[in-house]
């Protein structure tokens, strides 16, 4: 009876075994040992009765035995079992740390991208504020031209009736300054939002990478993380955009102010010819007048000098009358 049951319970513990078996050849080996060794169990399990106590005892140590080989194995079995388990780990985390780390590159990419336009909008800027100083330039000229067409004779009246549509076009400037000082005003705080924005992420990045390094031991929080990188990089990806658009609307803004400036130079060129025109017209006059101011004073002394001839020759007459 005793025999019987141990028969049993390695049969039973001999199957677990086979359930729980690796694809190893050692493993292979010992179950197919362990195989024939259940099968002449069984055998001399049917023929027990034809047993002495000498084999019943020899047959229990054989047993205990196969017993204790197959807690060896099983403890084996486990040891594997746990090594495996902690390849699989360092297998996920190795993918894990990998994928972070191309999201962080990514990031990066994107962070000097945006340093870079940063750079492109700094020297928009001061290419615009050049060109500012030179509509200012302009515009004090236009003044100053104004001013000298305003003080001019009046041999210079006639260039007086275009003063309106000077003040008209230097009005006109006036305005075109004070929008793009709203627009760079804007622009300027466009600019700031976008730097915020930047570091906002750099620090979303920062949070992430912190709640990544304590989450290596909870792997059902991997998928969260993975959609909130897509999300800040979706995020990242929209914002270049938009920085694009108000680049290409710089662009076009700066070539219209560009135009209004080559516009306002060329009528600046005809301003000053035009007063140039009404200086030569005024030397011409001037000269003129100093002309008939040296004749006048001229004819004066002549008709001074002929009344003093008449005065002498009347005295003469007055003599000879006299001695007449």
């Amino acid at each position: 009876m005793i025999a019987k049951t141990a028969i049993d319970r390695i049969i039973g513990k001999g199957g677990l075994k086979s359930g729980n078996s690796r694809a190893g050849s050692g493993l292979d080996k010992a179950e197919r040992e362990g195989a024939a060794r259940r099968k002449s169990t069984e055998e001399a399990a049917t023929d027990k009765g034809k047993m002495t106590d000498p084999e019943r005892s020899g047959l229990l140590q054989k047993i205990l035995s196969l017993e204790k080989e197959k807690e060896k194995y099983s403890h084996l079995l486990g040891e594997k079992d746990r090594e495996i388990q902690n390849l699989k780990d360092k297998l996920r985390s190795k993918t894990k740390n990998s994928e972070v780390s191309l999201l962080q590159n990514q990031l990066e990419e994107k962070t000097k991208e945006a340093e870079r336009r940063e750079q492109l909008l700094c020297s928009l800027s001061e290419e615009i504020n050049r060109l500012k100083c030179n509509l200012s330039a302009t515009m004090a000229k236009c003044s100053d031209l104004e001013n000298k067409a305003s003080s001019t004779s009046q041999a210079s009246q006639e260039a007086a009736t275009n003063s309106s549509e000077v003040e008209r076009q230097l009005k006109d400037a006036l305005e075109k300054n004070q929008q793009w000082l709203l627009y760079d005003q804007q622009r300027e705080a466009y600019v700031r939002g976008l730097l915020g924005r930047i570091f906002e992420l750099e620090q979303k990045a920062e949070i992430v990478s912190q709640q990544e390094s304590k989450s290596n031991s909870e792997g059902h929080r991997q998928e969260e993380m993975q959609e909130y990188y897509n999300q800040l990089l979706l995020t990242a990806q929209r914002d270049p955009e938009t920085e694009r658009r108000t680049i290409t609307q710089l662009k076009s803004e700066l070539n219209e102010l560009k135009k209004t400036y080559e516009e306002t130079q060329r009528e600046m060129m005809s301003l000053n010819a035009l007063l140039q025109s009404q200086r030569v017209a005024e030397m011409r006059t001037q000269e003129n007048e100093n002309k008939i101011k040296e004749k006048a004073q001229r004819l004066k002394q002549e008709n001074e000098t002929i009344k003093e001839q008449l005065r002498e020759e009347k005295e003469k007459s007055e003599d000879l009358l006299c001695q007449v």
